[in-house]
């Protein structure tokens, strides 16, 4: 599609059948795709989270993994789990306590440790809020070529009642095969796991936390070998811009571009993107916008203002927000979100847009809200043709945070409802 064939020149852009592409709508669907997966998987499992929680449903999702993994039927089968370092191993119980007794020659757990924190700064930086220095983001759950893109974490909430969006990708071998390359080559710049309790240092750069030379070394290595997924290949192309195909080329409706977010790497492909998706939409077009964390930087706040389309965007309430009712200093998180919409909505008749952008919130009472997406629909359509699925929040922290978003240009009308 014309309108957003730009996006090759920031990504290798992935043809595949939409028929092979199927939204799961809810946070149990969620978990029994997990669960198929993982029981249905011969080759590999591959998953990208932010941690993995330690409660009933967790603990049944690693029993799983470990009666596929004793499979005999499955001599082939490995294991790969990336999460981040800080999360990981947060508390007693935890995601490394929980996976420990899994790991072997075939299953192998990594936690990813940003390199802007160490030394006495580690040490003293409370549980929590040394977060903020950076973190392992990208959600990706992998079986053979068949694998979920979603926002939500391996936690018991977004199995049961924290509403996320997830989309199955079924039979794409080669997307399969440019995430678990993307998911190995963190993780090894991310420290291994071992099941007598202790971590080994990342095998691709030396470890980033013993000097500050050491970091600026881990930083540009890091940069240098994400270059093979930040720039399109030299692969054949269509109109001059590398591409590759799944399936029958008949069947191939929907164009799919990964795209990253590692700012503390100097990799911005993601929020330069979605900058100009904001800034382009015209007078005629339509675009929503959600974001359980909302807090746009002042760069897409400028690109909604100053543009002509009409825009719609959704946030969380604040007793949809993941920290309501949270104790100690995290219990005014929300409040930190209220003033973000506040800013929002002031600047919104500041320029005199009240009718043309709206913000509204998610309520359900009971539940808490995780979404983040970008739909756009062109002029005169009903239905969107171009959206945004991943782990992005669009918010003010993406220069330290490691994501992945994923572009569909959709041409599969099913899919688009």
């Amino acid at each position: 599609m014309q309108r957003f064939s730009w996006l090759a020149a920031f990504s290798k852009p992935y043809f595949i059948s939409g028929n092979n592409v199927e939204v799961i709508y809810s946070p149990e669907k969620f978990y029994d795709a997990l669960q198929t997966g993982i029981r249905g998987a011969q080759r590999r499992i591959v998953m990208s989270s932010l941690y993995l929680g330690t409660d009933k449903l967790e603990t049944q999702l690693v029993e799983g993994l470990r009666s596929s993994m004793a499979d005999v039927s499955r001599p082939e089968l490995r294991t790969t789990i990336l999460l981040d370092h800080l999360r990981g191993f947060r508390g007693s119980p935890n995601s490394y306590t929980l996976l420990k007794d899994l790991i072997d020659s075939k299953f192998g757990a990594y936690f990813y440790h940003t390199p802007n924190l160490r030394g006495l700064l580690r040490r003293v930086a409370p549980s929590r809020f040394n977060e903020v220095m950076g973190l392992q983001h990208m959600k990706i759950y992998l079986f053979d070529d068949s694998f979920i893109i979603s926002g939500a974490n391996l936690s018991r909430d977004y199995f049961a009642n924290r509403q996320d969006r997830y989309m199955k990708f079924s039979n794409c071998p080669q997307l399969a095969d440019f995430m678990v390359t993307l998911v190995e080559t963190v993780s090894s710049f991310s420290f291994k796991a071992t099941a007598n309790g202790s971590t080994e240092s990342p095998v691709a750069a030396k470890n980033p936390l013993t000097s500050k030379r050491a970091s600026k070394t881990f930083r540009t290595t890091f940069k240098n070998v994400m270059a093979e997924f930040t720039s399109p290949s030299d692969s054949p192309s269509i109109e001059g811009v590398p591409s590759a195909h799944e399936g029958e080329s008949g069947d191939q409706d929907t164009v799919v571009y990964p795209l990253l977010q590692m700012g503390q790497y100097g990799i911005s492909q993601d929020a330069i993107v979605t900058q100009r998706i904001l800034a382009q939409l015209g007078k005629e077009e339509k675009l929503f916008l959600t974001s359980g964390y909302f807090n746009l930087p002042p760069e897409y706040i400028h690109a909604i203002l100053s543009s002509e389309g009409q825009y719609s965007v959704l946030g969380a309430s604040p007793q949809a927000n993941g920290f309501y009712g949270a104790k100690g200093v995290a219990k005014h998180v929300p409040s930190m979100y209220i003033h973000f919409a506040q800013e929002f909505l002031e600047s919104i008749i500041k320029h005199g847009c009240e009718g043309r952008v709206k913000y509204s919130e998610y309520f359900r009472n009971g539940w808490t809200f995780h979404g983040k997406g970008v739909w756009y629909y062109l002029a005169k359509e009903n239905l969107p043709s171009l959206t945004l699925v991943g782990s992005s929040n669009y918010g003010r922290w993406q220069c330290v945070i490691t994501e992945s978003e994923w572009y569909l240009v959709v041409g599969h009308r099913s899919l688009t409802r």
